[in-house]
């Protein structure tokens, strides 16, 4: 709102100089504001005609003012955003190479070990200790390379396997096959010619090898089975004192015709577990016929039974030629050949033992071997006492 007079008393004082600088008055361009101002007496023939009144930084001076002031705010404001950008995206390629760079030496690291097929181990570095996510990531990369060369390692391996199996087998089945061939052959082109007597021989030999080829065969299946894990035990109570007795009469015979003797050590007739009593009792049948086939005649195998705090212990134990230290790490590799080449192993299919350490795996339990060469050899397993009145 405009004024159309002001106040005089700021001007008396201003120029009577009777008050503390600095003085404001009216505006009259701004009837709600007082300003700084300068005024002067006008005077003709003495006598005042009035005043000079000057509003100093009025309207104009602070339009003026606020553009100079808008215009370098504007300039500093403009000057500080750019700054700021160029910092950010300074800062920001920083952070990126930074991070770029682990990315690539990790890619380049990727791109190494899988070239080579994984033969190569990787060499990158990754924090164990407040790790981000590259680390990790380079972490999940390291564990996944060692598990790969584990699984290809483990496929050479059952490569490695599959070519000796292949080859044993056939050279197995090759021996029977070419003996019963033999003697079929001999009966027919020799026909009536042959004496009763020879005629006899010959089957019996023919059958021999039947039964032979028939219980590799066998074995061969039951291992399969065994090591594709198709094989799930059929848990049940049952006594082992009774399963190592009905083993022994199973066996008493077989032992007689060789003049060996076979003993029962049962420490007690109670001792129950769980477990599948038909792959027990195969583990058992396959420890006393290498039993048999090892021991001299006059010899001595003993079946034994002992009750333990947690567990119940059964060991086959003979006195036969016993197996060197070098080789007993190696008896339940299936298809094992001792290097002595009179071990008594011509009957066996050689993957006896190996179907005993599969089972007794799949039953959780691990078997023992103690031998001394020309003293004896003792088996020992442990399977878990299950308590029953008996």
């Amino acid at each position: 709102m405009l004024l159309d007079r002001v106040d005089l008393d700021p001007l008396k004082a201003l120029i009577d100089e009777s008050t503390t600088m600095p003085i404001r008055g009216d505006d009259p361009r701004s009837g709600s504001t007082r300003k700084v101002f300068s005024a002067f007496e006008v005077r003709s023939d003495d006598r005042l005609q009035g005043y000079l009144y000057v509003i100093l930084g009025g309207q104009t001076y602070e339009a003026l003012s606020r553009d100079i002031g808008s215009s370098y705010v504007g300039k500093m404001s403009f000057y500080i955003a750019v700054a700021v950008v160029l910092a950010a995206a300074i800062v920001g390629l920083l952070v990126f190479s930074l991070l770029t760079r682990r990315l690539k030496l990790l890619s380049g690291e990727v791109r190494r070990v899988t070239d080579s097929d994984f033969e190569k181990s990787p060499t990158v570095e990754f924090a164990r200790v407040n790790a981000d996510e590259i680390d990790q990531l380079a972490s999940s990369f390291v564990a996944m390379s060692a598990k790969i060369q584990e699984q290809l390692a483990q496929l050479k391996e059952n490569d490695d396997l599959r070519r000796e199996l292949v080859s044993n087998i056939s050279h197995d089945l090759r021996t029977p096959l070419s003996a019963m061939q033999g003697y079929l052959e001999t009966l027919l082109i020799k026909g009536d010619s042959l004496s009763d007597k020879d005629r006899q021989h010959y089957l019996k030999v023919a059958r021999r090898h039947t039964v032979r080829l028939g219980s590799l065969i066998g074995d061969l299946f039951e291992l399969s089975k065994l090591e594709s894990a198709s094989v799930t035990p059929e848990l049940e109570t049952f006594s082992v004192p009774e399963l190592v007795q009905d083993i022994a009469q199973e066996f008493q015979l077989q032992a007689e015709k060789k003049d060996i003797a076979l003993s029962l050590n049962l420490e007690t007739s109670s001792a129950f577990t769980v477990g599948d009593i038909g792959l027990i009792q195969r583990v058992l049948e396959n420890l006393v016929r290498n039993a048999i086939r090892f021991t001299p005649v006059g010899g001595e195998i003993t079946l034994s039974v002992a009750e333990r705090p947690q567990s119940v212990a059964v060991a086959v134990a003979d006195t036969g030629k016993g197996i060197p230290d070098n080789e007993i790490s190696h008896i339940f590799e299936r298809y094992y050949r001792s290097e002595n080449p009179s071990d008594g192993r011509s009957g066996s299919s050689g993957l006896g033992l190996a179907i005993v350490k599969k089972i007794l795996d799949l039953h959780d339990s691990r078997i023992t071997v103690v031998s001394q060469v020309n003293a004896g050899t003792r088996f020992e397993f442990e399977l878990p006492r299950h308590s029953q009145a008996a």
